[in-house]
C-alpha cells in the first residue's frame, strides 16, 4: 500500500518510546475485559520491554470512571500481568500539584520500564506537547484512530514538526497488512479487478451484500449507511442496537427513555439529555433529520427490529414485540422505567432470512448490551448464525470482535478489524489522515537522514533497510521434461525434447527471498555472485522486487542444477555448487545492511565460515537481530564442528526429521527437539513430510498437522518454502502455532505445481485460508 516504519526498522534499546494506543475497553461485571484488542496491544508493549525501551503509554478512554475507580487502574493491572513487570502511573497536571510531574517521570525512566499516563482526554495540551518533546520514537498502535487526527491534543502538525520517526506498532501493522486481504476477499466474489474496496459497486456484487449495524456510534453509522444507499452498494441493511431503536423511533414506536433521548437531540432541547450524550453516540439533530430522509427514501432496503428486550425485574429478561409495544400501556410503562437493551428472537429469525440469501455479510456493532448475561442473547445468537454460514464474513469494531471472542466464534470469520470506521472511509474513498501522516513521516525522516549524520535512525543514506535478509545460495536451474518413462530410457539413446530446456534461478537463498517477498516483505539477498550468469540473477531479483546486497563477484562458474523429470514422475537431479562455497566476510560491507531478521541457508566452505562471522557480529552489534537457519544433511555429515558453532549463534533452527536424527542420534521427534534445543537456539522446528511439523521453545512442544495437497506434482523447494514462511510469521509476532499453520499451507500449495517458486502463495492468498 505505502511505505511506513515498523518496529523492525529501529533499535529501541534505551530509547524513550511513546506508544499511542486505544484501549476503549469494555466493562464486564465491573472489570475491564481482556479483549482481543487489549491482547494485541500488549504484544507490542511486551516486545518493547523485552528490547529494553523506556516506554510511555498514551491511552485514550471514552469512559473515565467506573464505581469511582479509574479505568487506568484496571488497565495497569492487566498490563502488569501481561509483561510480568511493575509499571508506573502518571496523572494529568489538573489532577496533581506539580506542573512538570509527567515530564519528570519520563526523564527518570530506566530501560524496560513502562509509564502509563492517565487518560489523555484529561491532559492539558501544553503538558502533552512538552512531554512529547522528550520522545525519541513515537509508535501508533491503534487502527481505529487512523481516520482521525490521531489525538485531540497531539495533532499531526505537532508530530510533523518535532521530526521524530512515527512507527507502526504490531497490532496496527497487522491491520494494514490485512487491508490487502480485505480487497482480495471483495474481489474474489466477482468484483472487478481493481484494488479499490469501493468495487462493491460491481453489478454482479452490489445486490448481494448485507450489512448488519448495531452498537451506539450513530453519527458514523448514519454517514456510512447514507453512502451505501446513495451509491447502491447494498442489498439489505439490518438494524439493531441504538440505530435499530432510532429506526423504530422514526416509525413512531414508543420507546420510553430512548424516545426521550432521540426527541431531545432532534429538537435541540435544553434538557439534560440533550446536553449530555449518555450513549456516547455523537449524535445531533441534523443526523436524525438525515436518517429520517434516508429511511423515507430507501425504506425497502432496511430491516428493523421486530421485538425489543428489557428487564421486568432485577434478573428477568422480557422480549416485547413491536406490535405489543405500540398497543399495550403496561409494556410502554416498562420501557419508560427500564432501558431497552437487546433484540429478541423474532428479530433474530427475521435477520437470518436475509443473511441466508446474501453472498457477503458485514457486521459493525453489537445487537445489545452483550456484556450482561441477560442481554447477550441477541448478539450471541446472531453472530453464531453468521459464523455457520458459508459466506464471506466481515467483523468490524472493537466491541463486535470482543463479543465474538466472548462467544468463542471469532475464528469463524474471514476478516476482523478493530477500525470499522476506517474500513468504511476506505470504501468511501476518503483520505485516511493517519495513513497520510505515516507516509509523510517516512518520506521526511528518510530524506533528512541522507543529509544529517545526527539522525539516530537506521535509514542513513548509505543504508537500505530490509524486513528480511536472506544469505544463501543462488543457482542456475535447468529443467528438462523427458517425454518418456524412466524405465524406457536406454543407455546411449538420443531423446528429443519437445518444449526445450527451461532455465531459471533457484538455490535456497533465492527461493526463500521470493517466498518472503510474496508475503509483503522488503527482502535483501546476499550471496556469492558469479559473473557468468549475473544478468539472469539480477533480472530474477528485480522482477520479484528483491534487493541485491552488493558483494564481490567471482569468475568461478555459477552453480547449476539440472533436473530431468520423466513422464512417469521420476526425476534425476545433477548439482554443481560452483561459486556458492566462496563468499568471504570481506566480500561485502556488512555495516550497510540494515535489518533485524536474517535467514541463513545451507552453505559450505568459506561461505559457512562467513555465516559464523556474520552471526557473531550481529549478536554483538544488534540486540534485536533474529537469525533463522536451515542446515542440510551434507553439512551434518561433513561440517559437524562448524555446524555446531553456527547453530549456537542462531535463534531458530528449521530442518527435517531425517536431518534431526542424523545430527542428534535420537529416534523420536520429542527427543530430537530437546537435544537440538540444548545446542543453544531459542526455537527448534522439525518437519516430517505428510506427518506434520513440530516446534519446541524450551517450554512447550507444538504440533501442526500437514495440509494434504490437491495433487503432488513437484516437491522441490518445499523445505525452503516452509522455512521462509514460518520465519516470516514468527518474526511478525503471529505466534508459533500460527507460523506452523501458514508454513504448512504454503508448502502444500507449492508442491501442486512444477518448480520451486510457481506454487508459492501471496500474503493475500495465504491469509485467506486463516482469519486475520
Amino acid at each position: 500500500m505505502f511505505e511506513y516504519f515498523t518496529l523492525d526498522n529501529f533499535d529501541v534499546t534505551n530509547k524513550v518510546v511513546f506508544l499511542r494506543v486505544d484501549l476503549d475497553s469494555l466493562l464486564v461485571n465491573g472489570r475491564v475485559s481482556y479483549s482481543e484488542k487489549f491482547q494485541r496491544t500488549c504484544k507490542t508493549i511486551r516486545e518493547l520491554v523485552q528490547k529494553k525501551a523506556k516506554v510511555v503509554i498514551l491511552i485514550k478512554q471514552n469512559l473515565y470512571n467506573f464505581e469511582k475507580k479509574s479505568l487506568q487502574d484496571y488497565h495497569l493491572k492487566l498490563i502488569e500481568q501481561e509483561i510480568s513487570s511493575k509499571i508506573l502511573f502518571s496523572k494529568s497536571i489538573s489532577q496533581t500539584s506539580s506542573s512538570n510531574l509527567f515530564s519528570t517521570k519520563i526523564s527518570k525512566l530506566k530501560p524496560a520500564q513502562v509509564l502509563l499516563c492517565e487518560n489523555i482526554n484529561l491532559f492539558d495540551s501544553k503538558e502533552l506537547v512538552e512531554a512529547i518533546k522528550l520522545a525519541q520514537l513515537y509508535i501508533i498502535d491503534s487502527f481505529s484512530e487512523m481516520s482521525n487526527k490521531l489525538d485531540i491534543s497531539i495533532s499531526t502538525d505537532l508530530l510533523e514538526k518535532i521530526q521524530i520517526p512515527i512507527i507502526v506498532g504490531r497490532s496496527l501493522e497487522r491491520e494494514i497488512l490485512h487491508l490487502e486481504k480485505l480487497k482480495f476477499l471483495f474481489n474474489s466474489t466477482n468484483t472487478s479487478s481493481s484494488n479499490s474496496l469501493s468495487n462493491l459497486s460491481n453489478k454482479n456484487q452490489k445486490n448481494q451484500v448485507v450489512y448488519v449495524f448495531g452498537g451506539v456510534k450513530l453519527k458514523e453509522q448514519i454517514e456510512h449507511i447514507s453512502y451505501l444507499l446513495e451509491e447502491n452498494l447494498v442489498q439489505k441493511i439490518l438494524l439493531a442496537g441504538l440505530i435499530g431503536e432510532l429506526a423504530l423511533y422514526i416509525k413512531g414506536v414508543p420507546l420510553g427513555k430512548k424516545s426521550q433521548y432521540f426527541s431531545n437531540i432532534e429538537e435541540n432541547n435544553d434538557d439534560l439529555l440533550g446536553k449530555i450524550d449518555i450513549y456516547n453516540s455523537n449524535l445531533d439533530g441534523n443526523d436524525i433529520k438525515l436518517f429520517r430522509t434516508l429511511f423515507g427514501k430507501y425504506e425497502s432496503k432496511f430491516v428493523i427490529p421486530k421485538d425489543v428486550c428489557v428487564y421486568s425485574s432485577k434478573d428477568k429478561r422480557v422480549e416485547i414485540s413491536i406490535e405489543d409495544l405500540k398497543e399495550n400501556e403496561e409494556f410502554q410503562e416498562l420501557v419508560l422505567k427500564e432501558e431497552i437493551s437487546d433484540i429478541g428472537m423474532k428479530t433474530i429469525n427475521e435477520f437470518e432470512n436475509y443473511l441466508i440469501k446474501s453472498k457477503v455479510i458485514v457486521v459493525k456493532g453489537v445487537m445489545g448490551r452483550f456484556e450482561l448475561k441477560e442481554f447477550e442473547k441477541g448478539s450471541k445468537e446472531l453472530l453464531q448464525i453468521i459464523s455457520k454460514l458459508k459466506k464471506q464474513k466481515f467483523l468490524l469494531g472493537g466491541h463486535t470482535i470482543a463479543a465474538a471472542k466472548m462467544f468463542n466464534i471469532l475464528k469463524k470469520f474471514n476478516y476482523v478489524s478493530f477500525g470499522g470506521n476506517v474500513i468504511f472511509h476506505i470504501i468511501q474513498k476518503k483520505k485516511i489522515e493517519g495513513f497520510e501522516l505515516l507516509k509523510l513521516n517516512y518520506k521526511n525522516i528518510t530524506r533528512s537522514s541522507k543529509s544529517d549524520d545526527n539522525v539516530d535512525v537506521d535509514v542513513k543514506s548509505q543504508k537500505k533497510y530490509y524486513d528480511f535478509v536472506s544469505l544463501g545460495s543462488n543457482t542456475l536451474d535447468i529443467k528438462v521434461d523427458v517425454p518418456e518413462k524412466f524405465s524406457q530410457i536406454e543407455m546411449g539413446e538420443k531423446i528429443k525434447i519437445k518444449e526445450g530446456f527451461k532455465i531459471s534461478n533457484g538455490g535456497g537463498g533465492v527461493n526463500v527471498s521470493i517466498a518472503l517477498t510474496k508475503l509483503h516483505s522488503k527482502v535483501g539477498y546476499l550471496g556469492k555472485i558469479s559473473n557468468e550468469f549475473k544478468e539472469i540473477l539480477e533480472k530474477t531479483l528485480k522482477n520479484n522486487k528483491i534487493g541485491l546486497i552488493p558483494s564481490k563477484e567471482t569468475k568461478k562458474q555459477v552453480a547449476k542444477s539440472i533436473l530431468m523429470q520423466t513422464k512417469d514422475g521420476d526425476r534425476v537431479i545433477f548439482t554443481f555448487r560452483g561459486q556458492n562455497d566462496f563468499l568471504e566476510f570481506e566480500d561485502f560491507d556488512n555495516s550497510i545492511i540494515s535489518s533485524n531478521n536474517f535467514y541463513f541457508t545451507a552453505l559450505n566452505g568459506k561461505s559457512m565460515q562467513t555465516q559464523i562471522k556474520f552471526a557473531r557480529k550481529l549478536k554483538r552489534t544488534n540486540k534485536n537481530a533474529l537469525i533463522c537457519y536451515n542446515p542440510s544433511m551434507y553439512l551434518i555429515k561433513e561440517e559437524k564442528r562448524n555446524l555446531d558453532k553456527l547453530i549456537s549463534l542462531c535463534d531458530i533452527i528449521i530442518f527435517n526429521f531425517d536431518e534431526a536424527k542424523e545430527l542428534t542420534g535420537d529416534r523420536d521427534i520429542s527427543s530430537c527437539l530437546r537435544s537440538m534445543y540444548s545446542k543453544g537456539a531459542k526455537l527448534i522446528v522439525i518437519t516430517d513430510g505428510s506427518n506434520g511439523s513440530y516446534a519446541y521453545n524450551g517450554e512447550e512442544e507444538y504440533y501442526q498437522k500437514s495440509k494434504e495437497p490437491r495433487a503432488v506434482v513437484d516437491t522441490t523447494g518445499a523445505g525452503d518454502c516452509f522455512a521462509g514462511t514460518f520465519f516470516y510469521f514468527y518474526a511478525k509476532r503471529y505466534g508459533i502455532k500460527a507460523a506452523l499453520q501458514y508454513a504448512s499451507w504454503n508448502a502444500s500449495a507449492l508442491i501442486t505445481k512444477n518448480g520451486t517458486q510457481n506454487g508459492l502463495l501471496t500474503f493475500n492468498e495465504l491469509t485467506k485460508i486463516k482469519r486475520a
